[in-house]
């Protein structure tokens, strides 16, 4: 198969009218490309469950990981190759679902190193030896990029040596799923040097999701035993940008593109906007579950910002929470707009089109719950 931008029909990126875009790429009856869509669907559908099974991941998120693949992914009509719209959508599908799958393990991880509600005095370090093991040998790659370091004042070693005896089964199957997908991308490249910065910015972006993720169960059991220990708002947005994985998925899809590292350079910043927009509109979405689990989250971080408490107790019609909701909505509007702005600039790609595309969703997709397909 070629490469993206041989095979790929320039288009117009369409102004950010996200309900629009929305509208126009859901997979339906209405156009040409939404009937490829919902064709596609089932089949994608079927292909996930059959690469999950062989790393025994979850099923529980499979039907919306799918969806993401699909709707997110440049169509045959605006390809030469119907095989690049399907390789493009299926590794969309499959790292979004290793996302889900790890934001169960660290969701749950806590749970699991608990007894008797006592919490393992180890547990930070047995978390860190699951997440060496999930990025193994990726570590020294990532070493050689140049992210820039997360805003934290500790980033951790992700390159503990891991006893076999220590390891999760989970861990197992997130390792060899993660290390499939950068299979999948390091084959891409046309050249030796575009497969350098592929395999690189790759695993950069999978060292940066897992340093993320751990900061985030440690900032939220920091913040579960004293209120207080509530990071800025600033360092929240910009380390929680990472975790929800908008980043990592970015560092794939790149992979796709012939002009990657240039790509990459110029909508860097665009993407951070895009990553930010999904961390806030998950958090509104996902609020009254997290504000149970004391978990750190920009609704928390707004209420604290009004001088209200930030666990509460609330109700549905608590006027703190609605307050807290609108300034979270304000900062939604500030990025998306900045996004917009940034978006006009870029070359259209099919980069650019899974951006714009995976923006326009997220913002729908959280408007009603915690990422549900829109009717």
């Amino acid at each position: 198969m070629s490469a993206a931008a041989e095979d790929f029909r320039g288009f117009q990126l369409s102004p950010f009218d996200w309900r629009q875009i929305v509208t126009q790429n859901k997979p339906g009856t209405d156009s040409a490309d939404q009937q490829w869509r919902q064709a596609a669907l089932p089949r994608f559908f079927e292909d996930l469950q059959k690469w999950a099974a062989q790393y025994q991941l979850s099923h529980k998120r499979m039907q919306v990981s799918a969806y993401t693949g699909i709707v997110n992914t440049l169509p045959p009509g605006l390809s030469k190759d119907p095989a690049f719209s399907y390789h493009m959508a299926s590794l969309i599908s499959r790292a979004t679902l290793w996302l889900f799958d790890l934001d169960d393990f660290i969701d749950f991880y806590i749970q699991r190193q608990s007894t008797a509600g006592e919490l393992s005095p180890n547990w930070l370090h047995n978390l860190e030896l699951q997440l060496s093991y999930i990025l193994g040998p990726l570590f020294d790659l990532a070493a050689t990029g140049r992210e820039p370091a997360l805003p934290v004042d500790h980033e951790p070693p992700l390159n503990l040596t891991v006893d076999e005896a220590q390891v999760e089964p989970t861990s197992v199957g997130l390792r060899n799923a993660l290390h499939d997908i950068y299979q999948e991308v390091q084959t891409l490249a046309p050249t030796q040097e575009a497969a350098d910065f592929r395999t690189i910015n790759f695993a950069a972006q999978a060292a940066r999701l897992l340093q993320s993720m751990r900061w985030d169960l440690f900032i939220s059991q920091e913040f579960g035993r004293n209120p207080a220990n509530l990071p800025t708002p600033e360092l929240y947005l910009s380390t929680a940008g990472v975790s929800i994985g908008l980043p990592f998925v970015a560092g794939v899809v790149i992979g796709l593109e012939e002009t990657a590292l240039q790509t990459w350079k110029a909508s860097y910043e665009v993407m951070e906007h895009a990553a930010k927009i999904a961390r806030l509109v998950n958090d509104i979405g996902s609020f009254w579950q997290e504000l149970e689990e004391h978990k750190v989250n920009s609704m928390t971080e707004a209420l604290v910002q009004l001088g209200a408490p930030p666990l509460g107790p609330y109700q549905l019609d608590s006027p703190e929470v609605a307050q807290a909701r609108e300034l979270v909505s304000l900062s939604v509007q500030k990025e998306v707009e900045a996004f917009e702005r940034g978006l006009a600039t870029l070359a259209e790609t099919p980069y650019t089109y899974w951006l714009r595309n995976t923006v326009a969703f997220a913002l729908i997709m959280y408007e009603k719950g915690n990422y549900v397909e829109p009717e």
